[in-house]
């Protein structure tokens, strides 16, 4: 989920000569001695046993054989991480873990409370600059996220590097020093036995030089399962599990390469009041590739965001699929907050856009989960969305299709008939009762798996936090959107096929009633809400739905009963 920046290597080189490790840590002859029995045996809670009563030629001779199988990759980081894992945390001793104030206050008070805190934020919602939004009953989620120290040095060395050239020498000493302490307040003795672990590593390859193709081995023991087992933890409310963690990695392109990438840019729109989008208006307008980032086997490229009017925001996007890099334009719903693709448009008798095409339903045209998350990090800023000096519409429809006439790739890359849900969710007239429609078992969401959340900013619903969740056959994923209100509704679901040169799905899924937004369109001509609109809550056009038919979703009431009892970022 990390936003990563283009890395000045040169700087990057001249400034590594001043780092120095700011911690040196001190060998623990006891402490190793465990270590070494246990990945030596293999049984991880040997690391609980007194050492005492073996012979000092029997510890010596483990040490060598230790040793030997670090240097020659026999032992790798699938055996030490499960050692690791049979480490209580400190969180387990803390009188209620579900708010552990000792732990918070440790960090709080701590000479480098600020850049701990900031790093914290920066892995829970990729924000740096929030670290004063911390809270206690945010630490569990976190730990629980990153219940080992090799876990969370991995996830904190990759915003160390990419701070690498944006800061002083003393800087980086200051943010290196301040993650060594955080990572022995939050894992405690874990901390203290993978420091010693790692000098048994280092003296095992500098004796005998470093395996040539080390691997990642597996553990013996599930790290979720393991942690699931240890009595106590986790807390009853915070059951989540973050299993198969979406996190879409973001990179900054240089001007070069988005130069290279225009130049092999292919639009395959119609003309839009008698003229052609080409690869030289986009860079007239500063719209050219900017971020990139990867969905199975398709790169995506995403411009800077430009404004649409009416509080809608949208991307250029360049889709590279099959040696082909072709721009599709994205935006985001008003209604739903969510990006759609547009595949084609109808133009009014004024010369402005009448209605944007939803292909073969809105749902079609919702974009996977993780553009969805890459689309929200790189539109956070509001003062990096662009006000275009050509007509906003030009650029949006320029990538798309005049409905029917020649219809695009959409049609022949989406498939016409959509996967529908087991049960009642697709009334003939009007709305399905809300009390009616409850998902068949194997589609139901797996509430204990969080796959990832963020949060972005909408006019409609102001500040939104967006989490999703697998379904027990693992098949689909459920996109729940609650704004800074409560008001919760299900942005979209998703299966896992093949991902299209549009950036969509080949497949897509209809949810019917259970996909209400949680405001929906009304007027004297077109009325939506069956009956269901809170009309004290009105926004323009767009009447509330959650106090009428949202909140008695089953699915919906059980999902909010689960966040009620959690704190979360605000």
């Amino acid at each position: 989920m990390l936003e990563t920046e283009t890395i000045d290597t040169i700087a990057l080189e001249k400034k590594e000569t001043h780092r120095e490790i700011t911690t040196e840590i001190t060998p623990n002859k006891r402490q190793q001695e465990k270590i070494i029995t246990a990945l030596s045996s293999g049984n991880p809670d040997a690391i609980f046993e007194e050492q005492s009563k073996i012979p000092d030629e029997e510890k010596n001779k483990q040490r060598e054989e230790l040793l030997q199988k670090l240097a020659n990759g026999e032992i790798g980081e699938g055996e030490i991480e499960n050692l690791l894992l049979h480490i209580a945390l400190p969180i387990e001793n803390e009188k209620d873990p579900n708010n552990p104030t000792e732990m918070f206050g440790k960090i709080s008070n701590h000479k480098y409370a600020l850049p701990m805190k900031s790093f914290l934020t920066k892995l829970a919602i990729n924000d740096f600059t929030r670290g004063n939004e911390l809270k206690p009953t945010d630490l569990p989620r976190l730990l629980w996220r990153y219940p080992d120290p090799i876990i969370f040095e991995k996830a904190t060395q990759g915003i160390l590097r990419e701070m690498g050239s944006k800061v002083s020498p003393e800087k980086y000493n200051e943010f290196k020093e301040s993650l060594e302490e955080l990572s022995h307040i939050l894992y405690g003795k874990g901390a203290d036995y993978y420091d010693q672990i790692k000098l048994l590593q280092e003296e095992a390859w500098k004796r005998y030089g470093k395996p040539e193709n080390r691997k990642n081995r597996p553990t013996n023991t599930d790290p979720i399962e393991t942690r699931k087992k240890r009595e106590n933890y986790p807390p009853p409310k915070m059951e989540r599990v973050w299993e198969e963690i979406i996190e879409p990695q973001i990179e900054t392109i240089s001007k070069e390469k988005a130069g290279e990438i225009l130049n092999k840019t292919e639009i395959h729109g119609d003309a839009f009041m008698g003229e052609y989008l080409t690869p030289e208006i986009l860079k007239e307008e500063r719209l050219g590739p900017r971020y990139k980032t990867e969905i199975e086997d398709s790169v995506i490229w995403f411009s800077s965001a430009y404004k649409l009017g009416g509080g809608r925001i949208a991307v250029v996007a360049y889709v590279e699929k099959e040696g082909k890099t072709i721009a599709r334009s994205y935006y985001r719903s008003n209604s739903q907050g969510i990006w759609r693709y547009l595949p084609d448009y109808k133009m009014g008798k004024n010369g402005k856009i009448s209605w944007l095409g939803k292909g073969y339903g809105e749902e079609s045209v919702t974009l996977p989960v993780e553009l969805q998350q890459a689309l929200s990090v790189t539109t956070k800023d509001d003062k990096n969305i662009l006000k275009l000096k050509r007509n906003s519409e030009f650029i949006l429809a320029g990538t798309a299709k005049i409905f029917g006439e020649q219809p695009g790739e959409y049609y022949d890359e989406v498939e016409f008939s959509p996967r529908r849900l087991k049960g009642n969710f697709y009334a003939e007239h009007g709305k399905t009762p809300p009390e009616q429609m409850i998902l068949s078992k194997d589609e139901s969401p797996d509430f204990s798996k969080l796959l990832t959340s963020w949060e972005q900013e909408t006019i409609l619903y102001g500040k939104m936090i967006i989490e999703v969740f697998p379904s027990k056959d693992g098949s689909l994923k459920y996109m729940f959107c609650s704004d800074s209100l409560g008001r919760t509704w299900i942005g979209g679901i998703e299966n896992n096929s093949e991902i299209q040169s549009t950036g969509l799905r080949k497949t897509w899924i209809k949810g019917g009633d259970l996909t209400t937004p949680a405001f929906e369109y009304k007027d004297s001509m077109d009325d939506r809400t069956g009956g269901y609109g809170n009309e004290a809550a009105r926004v323009g056009p767009y009447v509330d739905m959650h106090k009428n038919y949202l909140s008695k979703i089953p699915v919906i009431k059980e999902y909010m009963s689960i966040r009620s009892g959690e704190r979360n970022f605000k």
